[in-house]
């Protein structure tokens, strides 16, 4: 399991030590099965259809992982705000990245600065996650990916490829409470309140951010994803968050 990889490495070296671990028993079929909607994805060039630097956001009220309503708007009167989008419970990389979260929090927080996490997942999945891991940071449930929709990250996962995510027990369905097998893409934003009135002051990163895409391919030295996902790595270990917040 990715959570019992130690922390107190590079985000990459976990990341790695993952992947590697996964190679040796996954088999190659339902590999292939499980990297064709990232290909599909990067192919299709659907991250150019996501809101840039500058938009306005909508505002949005979310159920966290008790069932509490937490609203935008609210949180941007405290100071800045930084969301990321993940998948669920159910990936494993999702896990890695937001213990990551967890250990640059107090640096977030020295800044006023408020984290949400959001996923299509339901409360009650994204409480036992958030207490698996000890997060203490909210979990938002977007079920139905209405927000992440706003942002213009969602995908469907092909009929064709679902038995796959199954087998390695990502049954959508079972997560999110509906039949879409809709995802959000990796995308994490920065907003402030100073004369922006909620609009985007800085898109921290924007990327298919799905590992398994790597994981035969060695694809951090491969144009196509290698310079986003080495940036994903380098948030693990708080360097852009820190240099973003430091601006504030």
């Amino acid at each position: 399991m990715a959570t019992n990889i130690p922390t107190n490495t590079p985000l990459q070296q976990q990341i790695d030590e993952f992947i590697a671990e996964g190679a040796s028993w996954l088999p190659a079929g339902l590999l292939q099965d499980l990297l064709s909607p990232i290909g599909q994805l990067i192919n299709s060039g659907a991250a150019e259809n996501a809101l840039k630097e500058g938009a306005q956001a909508s505002d949005f009220t979310l159920p966290n992982a008790r069932g509490n309503a937490v609203t935008l708007s609210h949180l941007l009167t405290q100071g800045p705000v930084i969301m990321t989008f993940y998948r669920g419970q159910w990936c494993p990389y999702c896990h890695l990245a937001l213990r990551a979260y967890q250990q640059a929090l107090p640096h977030m927080q020295a800044r006023r600065a408020s984290l949400v996490a959001i996923s299509p997942q339901t409360p009650h999945h994204s409480r036992a996650m958030a207490e698996k891991l000890k997060l203490t940071f909210a979990l938002l449930s977007d079920m139905g990916n209405q927000v992440a929709r706003q942002f213009g990250l969602v995908f469907t996962i092909d009929e064709a490829v679902r038995a796959a995510h199954k087998q390695v027990c990502a049954n959508l369905p079972a997560f999110n409470g509906d039949n879409s097998w809709e995802l959000p893409m990796g995308h994490r934003a920065a907003q402030r309140t100073p004369g922006r009135k909620g609009r985007i002051y800085r898109i921290i990163l924007f990327h298919l951010e799905n590992v398994y895409r790597c994981s035969q391919q060695n694809c951090f030295s491969q144009q196509n994803c290698g310079r986003a996902y080495r940036d994903q790595l380098m948030l693990g270990s708080c360097e852009i968050l820190r240099n973003l917040l430091d601006r504030w």
